[in-house]
């Protein structure tokens, strides 16, 4: 998004110097990014083409740098200008009167989306207009936002067929339709679980060429395929790539280019090819695959995924792919109820339940017009179907309750942290918390989170001694953690630092993780970022 944003803004404004930032825990990394920040220093040529974008290098603490005139980052940097920080006034006012696009707002969990309720509050207060953007955004969950930036909670939307544009200013709701895409065909087929039948179903499918992902729910078990596959010779290994948020950031920078390059509009398309992934490629990335395999996920998520299938129909497929096709592996059955396993640490049970029936018996998803149907199916349900037997009934009531009591939990937890509404007073008598943004090492109740999960730390690789066992050591345990096979991949950074991440019941780093938590409706947790060594 930052290299398009980027490219944008050249265009618009070919003859001013424009100061754009990437706004994220890891923007040291992108060499763009990085590019700009020397062209503010070194150019002192406001006429000259390399000039002409730049991010000024005094906006570069992120406390300050929503004070940008642009700027592309994740949600968390501006939910922290409605936590009780000590400078929260700092980013609300780096916001005031700007046009603040949020992306895939679906993807937050009930911590999250407390928090970006209050900063919809305080963004309509600040006069600064809201674009808010997803594909499989629940009407009650559209509902709620557009209450909490009116401050009207009895407010009613129009009933408008998907897709649909809402909108609103200080009071009054409208919404009209939008043109609807193509409608498109994707056939859906349920295979086993296990790693060996992925690989079956990806041989024979794949016997004519052809690119496939395999979208799994957490770090281990995409690992776990990728090595079946790998063993397998299903492609060659050079065309088998694993990705997911446990690297390193700088080797998942890498993988994240090598991904986009091959499997983007127009890209570089090996014959054969298997991208083995998490939740990584399931949103944001614009990436293209002949077949897809994915792991039993909220509806919402396998649409989104689905959106990575035949995307850009442009591309050529091979005979046997030329219709789209999604493989969703099937969780094991206990007395009719399926057993989810370690997704039920990722994802809500409840939603996790719902989905399997919403999903259980189709052939064919037909899109856009399915997309609203199972989205309601599954987060608008109140009572359990009565066709359903006993189990199942007493299964969706338990789950409920489970989820309902999380979300209070969470709910509790994100009110106690956030700054009060634009009018109520008493903000200005109240003694702020004064929330830690930057130190991970304090305790969690301390910390200015704008995900609930645990608090991170920082885990150094020792510095490489020069003896052959080290060297060994080093790579085993590099291996291990980010999931590499390959000596030559640890090699080229054999004393890394290592960020450490939360446990994987919990979610995703504080700031500038890609992959969403969810919690409530929405997913629980995530695979980690890292793990400690």
């Amino acid at each position: 998004m930052y290299e398009r944003v980027v490219e944008f803004l050249g265009h618009r404004y070919p003859q001013h110097l424009v100061n754009v930032h990437l706004v994220h825990s890891q923007a040291k990394l992108d060499e763009q990014a990085q590019a700009f920040h020397l062209a503010a220093i070194s150019d002192d040529d406001e006429d000259s083409e390399e000039g002409r974008i730049a991010a000024m290098t005094w906006f570069l603490p992120r406390k300050r740098t929503l004070l940008a005139p642009f700027a592309v980052g994740t949600v968390d940097q501006a939910l922290m200008s409605v936590l009780q920080t000590k400078h929260f006034f700092v980013r609300l006012f780096g916001l005031n009167n700007k046009t603040v696009l949020f992306d895939e707002v679906h993807a937050y969990d009930t911590y999250m989306e407390t928090l970006f309720q209050r900063l919809l509050a305080w963004l309509a207060a600040a006069g600064t207009s809201v674009i808010v953007l997803s594909a499989t955004l629940p009407a009650k969950t559209r509902r709620e936002l557009v209450a909490a930036y009116t401050g009207n909670k009895r407010i009613e939307l129009p009933q408008t067929p998907y897709p649909c544009l809402t909108w609103t200013d200080s009071g009054d709701v409208s919404a009209i339709a939008l043109p609807a895409p193509p409608q498109r065909h994707v056939a859906m087929r349920w295979i086993g679980r296990e790693p060996e039948a992925i690989a079956g179903t990806l041989r024979d499918k794949l016997e004519g060429g052809g690119c496939a992902a395999v979208i799994c729910n957490t770090v281990g078990r995409a690992q776990d395929v990728y090595e079946t596959l790998k063993n397998s010779g299903v492609v060659p290994d050079d065309n088998l790539t694993l990705f997911h948020a446990r690297f390193p950031a700088g080797w998942r920078k890498e993988i994240e280019d090598k991904v986009v390059e091959r499997f983007r509009k127009k890209g570089q398309r090996p014959e054969r090819a298997i991208v083995v992934a998490t939740q990584v490629i399931e949103q944001s990335l614009d990436l293209d695959f002949d077949v897809m395999v994915s792991d039993l996920a909220p509806v919402d998520l396998v649409l989104q995924r689905v959106g990575r299938l035949h995307r850009h129909p442009d591309n050529v497929r091979p005979p046997g792919l030329a219709a789209p096709t999604l493989f969703i592996t099937k969780p094991a059955l206990q007395e009719t109820l399926p057993v989810f396993e370690g997704d039920a640490y990722i994802y809500e049970p409840y939603i996790l339940l719902r989905s399997y029936l919403a999903l259980r018996d189709k052939a064919q998803l037909d899109l856009p017009t399915d997309t609203p149907i199972l989205i309601e199916q599954v987060y608008d349900a109140t009572e359990p179907d009565e066709s359903l037997n006993e189990p199942w009934r007493s299964a969706l009531v338990e789950a409920a309750h489970t989820m309902e009591n999380e979300q209070r939990g969470a709910m509790r937890n994100a009110l106690g942290n956030l700054i009060r509404k634009p009018e109520d007073e008493r903000l200005f008598s109240d003694n702020l918390l004064a929330l830690e943004e930057d130190n991970p090492d304090v305790h969690q109740a301390l910390q200015a989170l704008t995900r609930l999960i645990e608090p991170g730390g920082v885990d150094c690789v020792p510095a490489p001694n020069t003896s052959r066992s080290g060297a060994r050591t080093r790579r085993n345990w590099l291996s291990a953690w980010a999931g590499c096979t390959s000596r030559a991949g640890v090699d080229r950074q054999a004393s890394a630092t290592i960020l450490d991440g939360p446990s994987p019941r919990r979610g995703a780093t504080t700031s500038g993780s890609d992959t969403a938590v969810r919690m409530g409706t929405k997913r629980r947790a995530s695979p980690p970022s890292s793990c400690r060594l």
